[in-house]
């Protein structure tokens, strides 16, 4: 098809550290126009608790060499990987900030069936070990990222700006801040 000059654009996944220079012209060449790569964190630390076997350092590479070769590039982001803290998050708001992607996927780190992940969390899973079965997606009460400078859960169509007594959503602020709280929080740093 490039021989005769005939192009379709498309997207492609690609690993971090498997993008080049020589890989992002041929990519453009062949009519790419966004690569999404699993950044997942701008933790080192967390990256390596993921088993990513890609560094830190391979997304800010990737992004800027993706860039300069006029592709768009998205990265996929997990967060609340078991062990991560708030200055892990904060890593990686430094790298989106710096790295510029053209879009972001956002999820939390759910153990699926079959990987070594949840082979690790089995036992905290209990009986529940699917979406189906489960109330994950109604309250995370108990999962919290250690660190965070805000308390106060964040109810559904509440505003997750702090508020000046330094609660989201009107609620009396826990102890420890809840996950989706920090996610909330990210997304209006975004928005």
């Amino acid at each position: 098809m490039a021989a005769r000059g005939l192009q379709t654009p498309f997207k492609c996944l690609l690993r971090t550290d498997l993008i080049s220079v020589e890989t992002a012209r041929a990519l453009k060449k062949a009519g790419c126009e966004s690569v999404w790569v699993g950044a997942e964190s701008g933790s080192q630390k967390v990256l390596n608790a993921m088993e990513k076997g890609a560094t830190v350092e391979d997304t800010y590479s990737a992004a800027r060499i993706l860039k300069e070769t006029g592709i768009q590039v998205g990265f996929f982001l997990q967060f609340v990987y078991p062990g991560e803290e708030w200055a892990d998050i904060e890593q990686t708001l430094q790298m989106i900030c710096h790295c510029k992607p053209d879009d972001i996927g956002i999820s939390v780190a759910y153990p699926l069936p079959g990987t070594d992940f949840f082979e690790t969390v089995r036992e905290e899973l209990g009986a529940l070990q699917n979406w189906v079965d489960s109330n994950d997606l109604a309250s995370h009460d108990t999962c919290r990222v250690p660190g965070s400078p805000r308390s106060g859960r964040i109810e559904a169509g509440a505003d997750p700006a702090p508020s000046r007594s330094g609660a989201g959503g009107g609620t009396a602020p826990p102890e420890e801040t809840p996950r989706e709280d920090a996610l909330a929080r990210i997304i209006h740093k975004f928005s």
